[in-house]
């Protein structure tokens, strides 16, 4: 059965900054020490948080600790949305969030939740995004498994900003994790399977720069792209972030997605590299730009090994084949897109080349069960 893509993976729709979550306010800490203990059994206040006195929620444990302090949670499942405002190691031991009803499951939000951690959670059932880290810098989202969230896209009523639509194009949710304007941030090691989307880096609310996306498993989000770079507030940009080493396959969209929406929209100098990629809706490596005053050069696509994608057709650029990856462009040149040294197999088109893309540093590739290995 055919899956329906929304957004073409939260790139292609001009999109104003969206209204945040207020922050919440700080409180002074009632527990004392560097570690915040929280478990099932324990019971909320405003002194919780010793080992022999637990909170009973996240939320209070993250309140009660001061920044610096690391919250540790104790196995079971936890419904709450948790927010982060301030520097804290959130930390679980076979710990889920069921956040049903709830906008996200956790929350890392603003300056002051800079060189946060979260690690070792189960995210599911959240309105928008499991996890979302937006205006933070050096923030580590890792080792967590993220399923089932976005569920405004299918159906449930609600009036998360990321959820509503634009257009003829639905809203995606923000997808599994969600780095929003974030700057040297790492999302590593995550399994992020059957949420809308996998993983999402864009610059809603000013640029997103210098992260690293390492690791993880996306796969299996039926409607969107496993691994999206979009640009989508003029002038802002995506650009100088890592894809490396993740394993991508069987997403409604792109493998992975660098696209440019409106005109002014800036993608460019990421890089894509030692990812196992196939069995995508859209090609493998995606890179799209639509309008005047775009920019999407620079971009690398190095050391991956790219299996059969493109299984619904991308119409945009109009393959209508099976590709390993496309680099379209509807109106601006492209220039110092940098092809080298991938593995792409069993597709009808190794590389589809739309529009004004320079060819230059295009080499060394291995075209495996491929037809065409490069088209343009």
């Amino acid at each position: 059965m055919a899956r329906n893509r929304r957004s073409l993976c939260a790139a292609l729709v001009s999109v104003a900054a969206l209204a945040l979550v207020p922050l919440a306010a700080a409180t002074p800490a009632g527990a004392s020490g560097s570690v915040v203990h929280v478990a099932i059994t324990g019971t909320d206040s405003s002194t919780c948080g010793s080992f022999a006195d637990p909170c009973r929620t996240i939320n209070q444990g993250v309140t009660n600790a001061t920044a610096g302090s690391v919250v540790r949670v104790a196995n079971g499942t936890y419904a709450e949305m948790v927010t982060v405002s301030k520097q804290l190691t959130l930390s679980g031991n076979h710990v889920a969030i069921d956040a049903t009803g709830q906008n996200n499951g956790i929350l890392i939000q603003g300056s002051a939740a800079s060189g946060s951690m979260v690690k070792g959670f189960t995210v599911e059932n959240a309105i928008g995004e499991g996890i979302l880290a937006s205006q933070v810098d050096a923030v580590t989202i890792a080792q967590n498994i993220v399923v089932n969230n976005d569920q405004g896209a299918l159906g449930t009523p609600n009036s998360y900003p990321e959820c509503q639509g634009a257009g003829q194009v639905p809203g995606d949710c923000g997808e599994g994790i969600h780095l929003q304007t974030a700057t040297h941030s790492r999302v590593l090691a995550n399994d992020v399977e059957h949420n809308v989307g996998g993983i999402l880096v864009s610059d809603d609310l000013g640029p997103t720069f210098g992260n690293v996306i390492a690791g993880n498993i996306a796969s299996n989000n039926a409607e969107d792209c496993g691994i999206t770079l979009p640009s989508h507030t003029p002038g802002a940009g995506v650009y100088d972030n890592v894809v490396r080493n993740n394993t991508v396959n069987d997403n409604g969209g792109a493998g992975v997605l660098i696209a440019a929406s409106a005109p002014g929209t800036l993608a460019y100098n990421n890089v894509v590299t030692g990812n196992s990629i196939s069995g995508n809706g859209l090609p493998g490596v995606t890179i799209h730009a639509h309008a005047p005053g775009q920019n999407i050069d620079g971009n690398q696509i190095v050391d991956n090994v790219i299996g059969k994608n493109n299984l619904f057709g991308d119409s945009d650029s109009g393959d209508a084949k099976t590709t390993g990856i496309v680099v379209f462009s509807a109106v601006v040149p492209v220039n110092g897109t940098i092809i080298q040294r991938n593995t792409i197999t069993d597709d009808h088109y190794g590389l589809f080349l739309a529009g004004a893309v320079s060819q230059a540093k295009i080499r060394d590739n291995d075209y495996i069960g491929v037809t065409v290995p490069i088209h343009s």
